[in-house]
């Protein structure tokens, strides 16, 4: 019969086809696991034929049943739940392995990128505005978005800036921000002496919460920044709503929400301005670099101008001429303030044509997601941000909140229980491109417990259930 062997999470399983079974390896005749017999969770022993030694998992040879106990039910439960500081057989025989293996690199580039890089820099236009390149990008983001006009930038954070300075933010006007973000959010209003102020989030969403700011829209804030936190949009037609009754703009940082969407429409789409960055964790890389958009024609010129110096900058490739004023030849003239936040011609290159792929790497990132977040769900203490009716989740990270419940649960404080969750995510989602590890609500990244600690996991709850259902499937 066919078995396939690989890894879910950290766990070295075979999947059966036929029975639609999956199983935990627990033992293995050889280090080397390519050859000679293994025994399963459930009692079977299969033997194997001899593989090469730098086999990559998955792997799906033809097994023979060997003798074995009798089966147990493929969503039976182990004999015992795993505990604190406690290493399987499997995982052990996993950990030899996984030096055999080689996470998916990101960004994923095609040869196109490769072609299109080249192309660009035999091309020589490797700095300036209105180039070519630069311009094919921009017009395949507002393809892509569906609507408005785009403005690239050399980062995320440069977007945010110019975005600022181009609504007219002066020093010493107060901009409201989420007291949950990066560092950036905060960073481009100080960048200009403009003055960050933070307003509380909803801790269901990590978003900002629309009633909080409310409260805090005084006659001093200049302008409001909201940041869709790991890929899910905030509650837009509420935050929208307070905004314009006060008159004062909305800028979205759309970092982490690539291709995120708020009642049909692409986030970028639902303030004044929208900001994304391409830094390479993003789901659109391009190693480093952003862009706006927004629906105002004249607000994008002003954004691009602002981009290059404050120059009066025409979207098309252009050159300066020398004019005479006062009696002076004058060959450039920075009409306000600006600076060099342009995107480099080959970063825009680079990232192209991964739009052709996004939308298929965000859908196989929401189907992992799937089991994940239900087997959550039956954890009364787990808080993992989950899609709503009227908003998609791109799930840029997986942020996952512990309850104050859990305190009572293990008997325990909530700094140990905080301190000792652990481990990558279960099956698909670790696979998946832009597969994220889990972490804390304190921001930390959940690492094994100290050696004295001992009882049940959390983590090891959770994913004990997702890897005893047989719906479990790896996303390629």
């Amino acid at each position: 019969m066919k078995v396939t062997i690989r890894i879910n999470g950290d766990v070295l399983s075979a999947y059966i086809p036929k029975k639609d079974l999956e199983e935990p390896i627990i033992s293995v005749e050889d280090e080397d696991l390519w050859g000679g017999s293994i025994l399963l969770r459930n009692g079977w022993r299969l033997a194997l034929p001899h593989l090469p030694q730098d086999t990559r998992l998955p792997v799906t040879v033809e097994a023979r049943r060997m003798s074995g106990r009798p089966d147990r039910g493929a969503h039976e439960k182990p004999d015992r739940m795993t505990t604190i500081g406690e290493t399987s057989s499997s995982q052990n025989a996993a950990a030899k392995l996984a030096k055999n293996q080689k996470l998916q690199p990101w960004p994923a580039l095609t040869r196109t990128a490769y072609e299109d890089v080249a192309a660009c820099i035999s091309s020589g236009e490797l700095s300036g505005s209105g180039l070519g390149i630069i311009n094919a990008f921009e017009r395949r983001m507002e393809e892509w978005i569906g609507d408005g006009y785009v403005v690239s930038a050399s980062s995320g954070t440069a977007a945010l800036t110019v975005a600022l300075i181009a609504l007219g933010i002066q020093p010493g006007d107060v901009v409201l921000l989420p007291s949950y973000t990066w560092a950036a959010t905060a960073l481009a209003p100080l960048l200009i002496g403009a003055i960050p102020r933070f307003v509380d989030i909803d801790p269901n969403s990590y978003n900002i919460s629309p009633t909080s700011l409310a409260a805090a829209i005084t006659p001093d804030v200049k302008a409001i920044i909201v940041v869709h936190m790991h890929g899910i949009s905030c509650d837009m037609d509420e935050i929208i709503c307070h905004a314009r009754d006060q008159g004062v703009p909305v800028i979205k940082d759309c970092a982490q929400a690539h291709g995120a969407l708020y009642k049909g429409q692409h986030v970028g789409l639902l303030s004044d301005i929208g900001c994304f960055s391409m830094q390479k964790s993003k789901h659109l890389s391009a190693g480093d670099g952003g862009f706006m958009v927004t629906r105002d024609a004249a607000l994008a010129q002003k954004m691009r101008d602002i981009c290059n110096f404050g120059l009066p900058t025409p979207k098309a490739n252009y050159r300066f001429d020398e004019v005479a004023r006062d009696g002076y030849a004058v060959f450039r003239e920075c009409e306000q303030v600006g600076g060099m936040f342009r995107l480099q011609p080959m970063s825009a290159a680079l990232v192209m044509h991964q739009l052709e792929h996004l939308r298929q790497r965000i859908t196989w990132l929401q189907t992992a997601m799937e089991s994940l977040v239900e087997e959550a769900a039956k954890i009364p203490f787990f808080k993992i941000t989950r899609s709503h009716v009227d908003r998609t989740h791109v799930w840029h990270k997986i942020r996952v909140g512990i309850d104050y419940t859990a305190v009572d649960y293990f008997g325990r404080s909530m700094a140990e229980i905080r301190g000792g969750c652990a481990t990558p995510l279960p099956s698909a989602a670790s696979r998946a491109p832009c597969g994220r590890r889990l972490y804390s609500h304190s921001r930390r990244p959940l690492g094994p417990m100290p050696a004295q600690s001992s009882g049940p996991n959390p983590v090891a709850i959770l994913r004990s259930k997702t890897r005893s259902s047989s719906s479990m499937r790896t996303i390629p």
